[in-house]
């Protein structure tokens, strides 16, 4: 299928959105340039040529995506199957060589720096381990008993502690999220996942006493009462509902967000709190604009999950989708205070150079998924014969 045919096929309401998002994010990014930092008295040129420099890394992490996005689009699901364990493995060696060789920033020892150049491996992480567990559970049975479910929870559980050990709880958050939708379009049994439920229910508590650091422990008690720490763990979520609160219904206007002093200061407002900046300039108009826009990205997704007639296409749907959802919602409710301050990025919005290229190859892929054409035999559904999907090795999906 060429390029021009994509465009006009069902993957569109996956590719407008996410233009729509980026170019959303990459003005409020120039925006969030002229910072006055808390006790400066007045405009930082230091600050503002720094995030001006982020606006042009950002451009040139998006060009980079928008170019990987639009290849990746064009190459055969088949070939992206089979790529999925050579991905998952090469990433996962990556995410190990971090603790010897990666740089820690906030807190997290997640980063490779060359130069001016740093990498997340971790972002990439989520898109492969979509692509192997999809091509693991298509050529099995329903994993409707327990022994089945052994080797997909360890592969979503390896990368998953890994990423937890850096630590970084928000971006390893986001695959259990993953790991649950792919397996219940599999036909994961509800008993099993409400023992899972369970077994998390209890082991939450254990890891907030012995595995959680410090600063994590503060955040979490900062989400329940911030008002008590609002001079320190409590004080980026105060300052973030203040100025989206300040928004009203339409905003103050592009550029005209109240930057004067330290009660008006948003910590990382171009980063993991760029929805602040979106609620106090576009109001509530605005960032309900932002939200329909990834309402539209979901559904559509969702969509082509259920049209696809093929397992691999409609997991790797399934789990792109629930990834970006607890993405989208652990991020906008740590900015409005629903969520604990985990450190995690806006998808297509939010800074971040290895986020947007993750995230806009995750989008070629589902572009590429939704847009191929639903397989037929006879001029009927290739899926109203069940022997017919048994012949593709895919039992579980003939219920």
């Amino acid at each position: 299928m060429n390029l021009s045919a994509k465009l006009l096929s069902p993957s569109l309401p996956i590719v407008i959105p996410a233009l729509l998002l980026l170019a959303a994010g990459l003005a409020s990014i120039w925006e969030a340039a002229p910072v006055v930092l808390p006790g400066t008295g007045g405009f930082h040129a230091v600050a503002s040529v720094a995030l001006r420099s982020f606006f042009g890394k950002q451009c040139v992490a998006a060009g980079i995506g928008i170019l990987l996005a639009t290849l990746v689009s064009r190459v055969r699901p088949q070939r992206l199957r089979a790529a999925g364990y050579s991905l998952y493995g090469s990433c996962l060696g990556i995410l190990l060589v971090l603790f010897i060789l990666g740089r820690v920033r906030n807190g997290a020892r997640s980063w490779f720096v060359i130069g001016p150049v740093s990498i997340q491996p971790s972002e990439f992480m989520k898109l492969f381990f979509v692509l192997t567990l999809a091509r693991y559970l298509m050529w099995r049975r329903a994993p409707d008993r327990l022994p089945r479910l052994i080797a997909p929870a360890l592969l979503a559980g390896v990368p998953f502690s890994i990423i937890l050990l850096q630590p970084d709880l928000g971006t390893a958050l986001i695959f259990p999220a993953m790991f649950v939708a792919m397996m219940w379009v599999a036909g994961i049994r509800k008993r099993h996942l409400l023992m899972g439920v369970l077994a998390v229910a209890i082991l939450a508590p254990l890891a907030y006493a012995f595995a959680f650091k410090d600063y994590q422990k503060k955040r979490f008690q900062a989400f329940l009462n911030p008002q008590a720490m609002s001079q320190d763990a409590g004080f980026q979520l105060l300052q973030s509902q203040k100025a989206i609160s300040s928004g009203g219904w339409l905003g103050r206007g592009w550029g005209e967000s109240e930057q004067e002093g330290p009660e008006a200061f948003v910590p990382e407002r171009h980063n993991d709190f760029i929805f602040s900046v979106i609620g106090e300039e576009w109001g509530l108009v605005g960032a309900s604009a932002v939200l329909g826009l990834y309402f539209t990205l979901l559904m559509a997704m969702v969509l082509g999950a259920y049209r696809a007639r093929e397992p691999f296409g409609r997991m790797v749907l399934t789990g792109l989708a629930a990834g970006f959802a607890t993405q989208i919602f652990v991020n906008i409710g740590m900015t409005i205070g629903v969520a604990p301050i985990t450190g995690i990025t806006l998808p297509l919005l939010s800074y971040g150079g290895s986020s947007m290229v993750a995230t806009l190859l995750s989008i070629g892929v589902a572009w590429n998924i939704a847009s191929q054409p639903a397989l037929t035999l006879a001029g009927k559904d290739f899926r109203e014969g069940a022997g017919e999907v048994r012949d593709l090795g895919t039992d579980g999906w003939s219920r």
